[in-house]
């Protein structure tokens, strides 16, 4: 018998989380340098592809999946022969091949640590003790989620959590959507003259319409206007959520309010 989903009823599948085996395009910007240099090196053409074999087979001399029966593999890496002159092979194939290989499996560390320091900035966001459970999203992928939804909810383009320290000096990046992972690198920021998350902390939310008009509210990225609220417990101020638009707009009561219920 077919269970009937009454007509009132909308039932909506989240979308926003982002795949576990996801390569983000900073982490291959960041092999850019290497592959350079290994073709001035080695005269070989290096390629890291993250959808997979490399789509152009004409000079394709030797190819293989990176870091094979390690987790999920981010792509594939790939020697072409050289177009340019001044780029003739100057090492064996086999050589080339061991050094590539290699430089993928170190390219594969790069990313897994990324994925690990999003994973744990988000624990320490959530502040709760993470038991795996087979199947279900980690942490950092649900509250990436919401901060995704709660974006795209009041037409955001971005949104960072920022949580202060115990000595409640600085705020701390731990999760974000729309920007990319390696801000979750940078070191923390000061409290001091941090007037827009100091405002907020307060309880009151900042509607930052145009910053290029407001530079003193200090806007922790640079985007046309933003929101700050806080975020806190029934007792304890914990930090403050912002949200960041492509271009300057103000920001209904009502959209303010949406965002207040998320950072609760």
């Amino acid at each position: 018998m077919t269970k009937q989903i009454p007509s009132y009823l909308k039932l909506v599948t989240d979308t926003n989380a982002e795949s576990p085996a996801a390569v983000a395009s900073e982490d291959l910007a960041a092999m850019a340098e290497v592959a350079r240099t290994f073709t001035q090196a080695t005269g070989w053409r290096l390629s890291l592809d993250a959808a997979g074999v490399p789509s152009e087979n004409s000079s394709l001399m030797w190819s293989a999946p990176v870091n094979p029966g390690v987790g999920a593999s981010p792509g594939h890496i790939g020697l072409f022969s050289s177009s340019e002159g001044a780029h003739e092979p100057r090492v064996h194939l086999e050589d080339a091949a061991a050094l590539a290989d290699a430089t993928g499996k170190l390219w594969a560390e790069l990313i897994a640590t990324r994925r690990a320091l999003w994973q744990r900035e988000a624990e320490l966001a959530a502040g709760v003790p993470i038991v795996s459970r087979e199947g279900s999203a980690h942490v950092a992928q649900r509250l990436e989620s919401v901060l995704a939804s709660a974006a795209k909810a009041v037409g955001c383009d971005a949104a960072a959590l920022y949580l202060i320290d115990e000595a409640t000096t600085v705020l701390k990046l731990r999760s974000c959507h729309g920007l990319p992972k390696q801000r979750l690198l940078q070191p923390a920021r000061p409290m001091r003259g941090a007037m827009a998350d100091l405002e907020a902390l307060l309880g009151h939310a900042v509607v930052l319409s145009d910053t290029s008009i407001l530079p003193q509210w200090q806007t922790p990225e640079p985007f046309p206007a933003a929101v700050c609220v806080p975020v806190s417990s029934a007792s304890t101020v914990l930090g403050t959520l912002w949200f960041f638009c492509g271009h300057t707009r103000g920001f209904s009561d009502d959209q303010v309010n949406l965002l207040e219920i998320v950072a609760g």
